[in-house]
């Protein structure tokens, strides 16, 4: 969901995939796409989400072009939050992060459940919250007193003062959460040890999910240990195989590999199974993957 505290704005070639509540107005560019109700001239609750006391202070938050930061379970303070692009930071568990600058959004931020209500970003000062081109962001956006800037894609729901998406940019409710049952049903395939080494993969994520457009798409894996190579398969209705890529070299604790731009699935549910191998040893694991174009 999308709701703001003034107006929305959804400019040409962008799109937001759930319902939109705006104290303003809503505008609709040509070539927008909006899927979801509108509600119009109607204050919406943006009240912002109170800090927890006993929040660890993290002072300046960066994330440089390159390096990981992963935030165990827990509730942080940072003065302002920068991820700069190739850069990610992940949510180990249940982490909400507290922030009274610019928060600037250009690599991927997720959390490793693959559930965007395991993170929140919540701005509580007025300056610009941005989403920038080529981000991949999963989390519950909470910026009551900020304008909010969407360049690229955001999966799970965005509170601010003001919106607007740009072209390109994509405002996407989390349908993982609503196909707890596909992911119940995911097989698992436990480790197969055999002479030569042991191959471990313990969380996969697809970033995001559900997909929104061609390309842009990564794969998220947590090696316990170095593969030589990891598989990627994705299956379709009656478990018929619909793509494959390899990558090769992967070395952890956590390795994104990119979806090949060339794969073009239609809108549905599919199951993504990656594994990995090492000398004569390999570990699956399946998650769900949803499509949405």
């Amino acid at each position: 969901m999308l709701a703001t505290g003034g107006n929305v704005m959804l400019n040409a070639a962008s799109r937001v995939d759930g319902d939109v509540q705006a104290a303003g107005s809503v505008t609709l560019q040509q070539g927008s796409v909006l899927n979801g109700g509108v509600v119009q001239n109607s204050i919406p609750s943006v009240t912002p989400v109170p800090e927890a006391a006993d929040a660890v202070e993290e002072g300046t938050l960066l994330v440089a072009a390159g390096a990981t930061l992963v935030l165990p379970a827990g509730d942080y303070h940072a003065s302002s939050l920068t991820v700069q692009l190739g850069g990610t930071l992940l949510a180990e568990g249940a982490v909400k992060i507290w922030v009274d600058g610019a928060v600037v959004l250009g690599g991927q931020v997720m959390p490793d459940s693959g559930k965007s209500n395991d993170l929140w970003i919540i701005a509580t000062g007025s300056q610009d919250f941005h989403i920038n081109s080529q981000a991949q962001v999963m989390a519950v956006v909470d910026a009551p007193l900020a304008n909010a800037v969407v360049d690229s894609q955001l999966v799970g729901c965005l509170t601010a003062k003001s919106a607007t998406i740009n072209s390109n940019g994509k405002v996407a409710k989390d349908l993982s959460l609503g196909v707890s049952s596909a992911e119940a049903a995911a097989p698992t395939l436990v480790p197969v040890d055999e002479e030569g080494g042991t191959a471990k993969i313990g969380k996969v994520l697809a970033m995001p999910n559900p997909m929104l457009s061609k390309g842009n798409q990564s794969i998220y894996v947590q090696m316990l240990n170095d593969a030589d190579s990891l598989e990627f398969c994705i299956y379709g209705k009656a478990m018929a195989e619909v793509a494959k890529w390899q990558a090769s070299g992967m070395r952890g604790p956590w390795i994104s590999v990119p979806v090949p731009a060339k794969m073009n699935l239609p809108n549905g549910t599919y199951m993504l199974l990656v594994r990995a191998r090492k000398g004569n040893s390999s570990c699956g694991k399946a998650v769900p993957l949803v499509v949405l174009r």
